[in-house]
């Protein structure tokens, strides 16, 4: 049986290995997405499948990423959880002159256990600051506000 912050970080390494195939497991059949402060638009229901394919096309932007999550808060309570913790992400682009976007904030994650397996049914990215070509996420914050409409 997995932890609800074991859960939260194997997303995060099956992400940086895009081994895409792994990540239906690790979330509700149905959850809400908020990338509000990324975007400017509000947050939307999603189906696992379709935050997936999401991911597949922002992660696709770039070739090379790397995300650091730590400063774990967790709250659990019978089947549900909740964990808030600190991030940085750095993407890099070949072939660009100034190929680096990064950007630090916090995830608030909501997780509900089901047959004994931790789940993600709600994640909100809260944008602190960003840095670098602020150009390179463009397509992926296209792709993202694409989920809100």
């Amino acid at each position: 049986m997995n932890t609800p912050k074991q859960a939260v970080v194997d997303v995060q390494k099956i992400c940086e290995r895009m081994d895409w195939h792994k990540l239906l497991p690790y979330f509700h059949s149905e959850l809400t997405l908020d990338y509000s402060s990324l975007t400017g638009y509000p947050s939307a229901k999603v189906t696992a499948k379709e935050l997936v394919d999401l991911w597949i096309s922002c992660y696709s932007q770039f070739d090379y990423t790397t995300e650091k999550l730590d400063h774990f808060v967790i709250k659990e309570e019978n089947n549900e959880a909740n964990i808030y913790c600190h991030m940085r992400k750095e993407c890099f682009k070949r072939d660009e002159e100034n190929n680096v976007w990064g950007a630090v904030g916090t995830y608030d994650i909501d997780l509900i256990k089901v047959k004994h397996q931790w789940k993600i049914r709600s994640l909100k990215f809260i944008l602190k600051y960003q840095w670098g070509n602020l150009d390179l996420p463009l397509p992926a914050v296209d792709a993202i506000k694409s989920t809100s409409k």
